[in-house]
């Protein structure tokens, strides 16, 4: 921890950076449980703004008010908006009322406070510029004036950083679903594929006749392939109406199972355009073969079809 003032002198001045902002970030006891990471913040901090789901954000003045996120607020203490909790840290004992409730996904059980004090162990930092080059030449030039003053860092990481790893955890689920729904678009080309065989055969006289009043191949196998893809069509626009009530019911049931706060439930339209398109294309793949064997059934053959 060192004094407020004395990381904003080693901060002014440095090249990149428009604004700072010192934090208080440490660990405390609450209601018995295990440490629990709490964040004093300054009074309307311009780096987090809180999601609040319930009750209130932390208002300037509020000395004894705390905010806990979604997970906190679902743990075996299950505290509520209004209750008073006990905080420990080190030897100190803190009464603190819950004022609100912060949702955060992907997040442990994390408590907000305003900061107490001029001390701070965590600096936030707004640049000019984001690219890797700019964010390496800040924390040089950082480390340089923090040296001067006596301080130094422990460790510093950017947001793109921390994105780029949150992304790297969730390529195995992207992979996943694309796997999945690679298989499931191979089996319906196939089923897809057998009916249309099946309906040649079982057409073969229906075919015979038209060849025999001048039908050319070439408009049989068309009259086939737009059938395949006809089907495709269809079981896209059947799909596509179940699929926004079947998708919201289901993700928000695994949501809730997995997070406590739940998730923001988004329809992205443009998955219907892909999936028209994939449609469009395994109905026109999967009549291909059958529609070549249609059009080479000469008219004797097909007549004479029992």
């Amino acid at each position: 921890m060192y004094p407020l003032e004395k990381v904003q002198r080693a901060l002014r001045g440095t090249p990149g950076v428009t604004r700072a902002e010192g934090w208080m970030v440490t660990e405390g006891t609450f209601f018995g449980t295990d440490r629990i990471p709490v964040i004093a913040l300054p009074a309307r901090s311009e780096f987090l703004k809180l999601d609040i789901v319930q009750g209130r954000d932390l208002l300037p003045g509020d000395t004894d008010a705390i905010v806990l996120n979604t997970a906190f607020a679902g743990t075996r203490a299950h505290p509520a908006v209004g209750q008073t909790v006990v905080f420990r840290l080190g030897a100190d004992q803190l009464s603190l009322r819950v004022v609100g409730i912060t949702r955060e996904q992907f997040s442990p059980p994390v408590a907000y406070m305003l900061r107490r004090g001029e001390m701070v162990n965590s600096i936030r930092l707004a640049l000019d510029r984001s690219g890797r080059a700019s964010i390496d030449d800040v924390k040089a030039a950082l480390d340089q004036r923090l040296e001067r003053e006596q301080m130094r860092s422990q460790a510093v990481s950017s947001t793109a950083e921390n994105r780029f790893a949150f992304d790297q955890h969730m390529v195995m689920i992207y992979v996943f679903l694309v796997v999945v729904s690679s298989i499931i678009g191979a089996i319906g080309g196939l089923g897809l594929m057998t009916t249309m065989s099946l309906n040649v055969m079982e057409r073969r006289r229906e075919m015979g006749v038209l060849r025999a009043i001048g039908a050319t191949p070439a408009a049989v196998w068309l009259m086939v392939v737009a059938e395949g893809v006809m089907v495709g069509v269809l079981s896209w626009v059947i799909a596509s109406v179940a699929a926004w009530p079947l998708t919201r019911a289901l993700s928000r049931l695994l949501m809730t199972v997995a997070f406590s706060g739940g998730l923001d439930f988004a329809f992205e339209l443009s998955g219907l355009l892909v999936w028209l398109a994939v449609s469009v294309f395994l109905g026109l793949a999967a009549s291909l073969l059958p529609a070549w064997s249609a059009s080479r059934t000469t008219v004797r053959e097909a007549l004479s079809h029992e």
